[in-house]
């Protein structure tokens, strides 16, 4: 769903002139993100 929402972030403002992509919409998504790669590094075993 993340990656998702960065796709689609990143196609809208690479191709369409109209649209730019704001702090507000990267902070929609920031925190869950963010936790995701946080249980990733545990699980890893790169973060203890």
């Amino acid at each position: 769903m993340i990656w998702m929402c960065l796709e689609i972030f990143g196609n809208y403002a690479a191709h369409r002139i109209e649209y730019n992509t704001t702090k507000k919409d990267l902070d929609e998504i920031k925190v869950k993100y963010r936790v995701i790669l946080e249980e990733l590094y545990y699980k890893s075993g790169l973060k203890k």
